[in-house]
C-alpha cells in the first residue's frame, strides 16, 4: 500500500476516535483558543476549492516542507501537532492536495478525540462541525467520512462514530509511537 494512503487510513482512525467519545463527553472549559481554532476552522470552510489534479507531485522531504506550511492554517486542540505523519517514509510521490488533505484529516482527528476526552468541548464541537467541509477535505472520501461522524457526533453515537473512532485511536498509537521513535513529541 503506498505510504500516503496508509496515512489517510491514520488519519481516519485519528478522526474516528474522537468522534466517538464526542458521544461520551459533553461537558468541558473553554479554553482561550476558542476563538482562535473555530476562526481557523472557518477559514478553511471558506477557502476556494484546491486546483484540480491535485499539484505538483513530492518526495518525502518537499511533503514534510509543504505540510508543515499547511499546518499553520489548520487548527489543532491545546498539546495537538503533527509529529507523527511519517513523511519522510513515503514510497515514492505523493500530490500536494493529497498533503493538505492528510494534514487536515489528521486534524480532525486530534479534534475527534479532544471531544471524546472532554477537552475543549465548545470549540471541538465546533470545529468538528465544520471539518467535512475544510478545504483539503471536502468533496472527497474523508470529507464524506467527516460528515458522517459530525452527524453521529450531534446524534449522540452511531456506526461511523464508533467506526472512525476506533480507526483513529489505532492510528494515533501508531503516530504517538512513530514520533517517540524519531526524537519528536507526540500528540495528545
Amino acid at each position: 500500500m503506498r505510504a500516503w494512503r496508509r496515512w489517510l487510513l491514520v488519519g481516519a482512525l485519528v478522526v474516528a476516535g474522537a468522534a466517538v467519545s464526542a458521544g461520551q463527553h459533553g461537558h468541558g472549559a473553554a479554553s482561550a483558543s476558542d476563538d482562535a481554532a473555530t476562526l481557523q476552522s472557518r477559514q478553511l470552510a471558506a477557502a476556494p476549492d484546491l486546483p484540480a489534479g491535485g499539484g505538483e507531485d513530492l518526495d518525502g522531504r518537499s511533503a514534510a516542507a509543504l505540510a508543515a506550511e499547511v499546518a499553520t492554517r489548520v487548527p489543532l486542540p491545546a498539546g495537538g501537532n503533527f509529529n507523527g505523519i511519517e513523511w519522510n517514509e513515503l514510497d515514492g510521490t505523493i500530490g500536494a492536495a493529497v498533503v493538505q488533505e492528510v494534514v487536515e484529516y489528521n486534524a480532525a482527528c486530534q479534534w475527534y478525540r479532544a471531544l471524546r476526552d472532554g477537552r475543549e468541548v465548545a470549540d471541538a464541537r465546533r470545529v468538528v462541525a465544520d471539518a467535512a467541509g475544510w478545504q483539503g477535505i471536502r468533496g472527497r472520501a474523508t470529507g464524506e467520512l467527516a460528515a458522517g461522524v459530525a452527524a453521529d457526533v450531534v446524534a449522540g453515537g452511531g456506526p461511523v462514530l464508533t467506526g472512525v473512532l476506533r480507526q483513529c485511536d489505532a492510528a494515533h498509537q501508531h503516530e504517538v509511537a512513530y514520533a517517540a521513535a524519531s526524537g519528536k513529541a507526540g500528540e495528545r
